[in-house]
């Protein structure tokens, strides 16, 4: 094949004894097998195979696997306990990438994570832990043998351990509103007053999958057209520039900072794996997160998202009364915090400054408060008024075009 071929270079310091032992070109496949025998090796092997293939990404993948397999099987005829690396450039896309990848870390969090089952009961208290559980154990004990002293003595050691732990989850309360974890202190404080959470029922009325087609005609009303053409048009106007260079050690900080409470995705990889196996992870995701925006596409496993709706009333009575919440991959969302990061260095100065929405360290609280305050200092003035508008768009994100 013209212009094509591949080759290897040894280093002579290192090795000085090799044979070809197999070489191929053609259009689907370029191969080329060498024993080597370097200066330093083990006793136990006589020479090693290093073969080096290339794999054009247009060409027969079942061609050129099969005479992989062939040069594979020649050399395992001819030295068995060898060893032997198959080295080469596949021209794997980004979409097969991303599945091996995804299938590998599940199979080791099968392989590698033990599983261990709780049982929960419903008057079981959040400050309630294992000290405390030993302890109401061995009153139990007691109970079954009839030792009332026994009995008097543990008991006063639980009422002791209780209220250490109440103090315990007390202090925790208290640093989640240092920290404005406003949301977790409050349920903190009602759960320590005993005030019982609003139990949100979902009603399918026996059939489930025509529930869950109904939902998703619900949701995807406004989709009534693709937009392909639209999308055409823009993407010819727009003038793509360099994309950004992410290094592996901007990846690796983003997956520390992953909070691992967050329901997966699709892919199951959960937060909690990112976070732990950052460090051996953060390179082959780089690869793949460079990959995606220089070839400009995210793969299937990224855009894909599992739709769970969520009661906004405790009993809801119509499709309406049900929020939907997508739950995407955690991966993609590690690559949207990095991306973003490098567009506000450029869109920084065009951002409205009264923008609370989407934007670090605001929130609808600080929009509150700042009304709040315009109008308190308006209404300071002599024979002032303030008239308010609020407005609420229905489904405001269902008629977003996602496809532009």
């Amino acid at each position: 094949m013209g212009g094509g071929g591949v080759c290897v270079y040894i280093n002579e310091r290192w090795c000085k004894n090799y044979t070809v032992r197999d070489s191929h070109c053609s259009e689907d496949i370029e191969l080329l097998s060498l024993s080597v025998r370097p200066y330093y090796l083990p006793r136990e092997f006589g020479q090693v195979f290093v073969t080096v293939v290339y794999i054009h990404p247009r060409s027969n993948t079942k061609v050129a696997a099969n005479r992989i397999y062939d040069t594979m099987a020649k050399l395992e005829n001819m030295a068995p306990d060898a060893p032997k690396f198959v080295l080469g450039d596949f021209n794997k896309n980004l979409e097969e990438l991303t599945l091996v990848v995804t299938d590998y870390i599940r199979f080791c969090v099968d392989c590698i994570i033990p599983e261990k089952t709780f049982r929960v009961f419903p008057n079981d208290k959040p400050w309630v832990n294992k000290e405390l559980k030993v302890a109401l154990h061995r009153k139990r004990r007691a109970f079954e043998q009839g030792d009332r002293l026994k009995m008097k003595a543990i008991q006063k050691e639980i009422r002791q351990i209780t209220n250490d732990c109440k103090q315990k989850y007390k202090r925790q309360i208290e640093v989640k509103m240092r920290g404005n974890n406003l949301k977790h202190a409050w349920q903190g404080m009602y759960t320590m007053i005993g005030k019982e959470e609003k139990k949100r029922h979902i009603d399918t009325n026996g059939d489930d999958q025509a529930f869950a087609n109904e939902l998703n005609g619900f949701y995807a009303r406004f989709e009534t057209s693709d937009f392909l053409l639209e999308r055409d048009a823009i993407r010819q106007q727009l003038q793509y520039g360099t994309p950004p260079t992410i290094t592996a050690d901007e990846v690796r900080r983003v997956f520390n900072k992953i909070d691992s409470k967050k329901a997966p995705g699709p892919d199951q990889i959960s937060g909690r794996v990112l976070q732990i196996c950052s460090e051996q992870l953060s390179l082959i995701f780089c690869q793949l997160f460079q990959k995606s925006l220089f070839t400009h596409y995210i793969p299937k496993a990224w855009r894909s998202s599992l739709i769970v709706p969520v009661p906004k009333v405790a009993r809801p009575a119509d499709l309406n009364d049900y929020r939907p919440v997508a739950l995407t991959s955690i991966v993609v969302k590690s690559l949207e915090r990095i991306v973003l990061r490098h567009i506000l260095n450029d869109v920084q100065c065009n951002i409205d400054p009264l923008q609370f929405a989407y934007r670090n360290k605001r929130s609808t609280d600080d929009a509150l408060l700042y009304m709040l305050h315009n109008i308190y200092c308006h209404l300071d003035k002599p024979k002032r008024y303030v008239r308010v508008l609020f407005i609420d768009f229905s489904s405001a994100f269902n008629t977003i075009i996602t496809t532009l």
